[in-house]
C-alpha cells in the first residue's frame, strides 16, 4: 500500500503481508487495503500519527467517512487535539 510521495506504508503492509501469509481471501485482502487506504489518507489530511491516535480521532475519522469534509482550517477539536510527531520506528504518516 502506498501513501503521500507514493512511498510504501509500513505498518499497513505489514498487515497486509500477514494476511496473505494466513491465505485468507485475495479479496479480503483488497478490501481490507482499501480501508487502509482511507484511513491512511485521513491520517495524512490532518497530521497524525497512525500509532498515537485517540478514541476520538477515530470517531473523528468516522465522520469524515461519512461527510467527506476535509476543511483542514475548521478541524474537528477531536482531530486539533494530537500533536504530530514520527513514530519510534522512523514511520510518518
Amino acid at each position: 500500500m502506498l501513501g503521500a510521495g507514493h512511498r510504501v506504508v509500513g505498518p499497513a503492509e505489514e498487515y497486509l503481508e500477514y494476511l496473505r501469509a494466513q491465505q485468507v481471501s485475495p479479496n479480503t485482502v483488497k478490501s481490507y487495503a482499501r480501508a487502509l487506504a482511507l484511513w491512511w489518507q485521513f491520517l495524512e489530511l490532518f497530521g497524525l500519527d497512525w500509532d498515537a491516535v485517540t478514541l476520538e480521532n477515530f470517531g473523528a475519522f468516522l465522520s469524515w467517512l461519512r461527510t467527506g469534509d476535509d476543511r483542514r482550517s475548521r478541524r474537528s477539536s477531536a482531530v486539533g487535539r494530537l500533536p504530530s510527531r514520527r513514530s519510534p520506528r522512523g514511520w510518518s504518516r
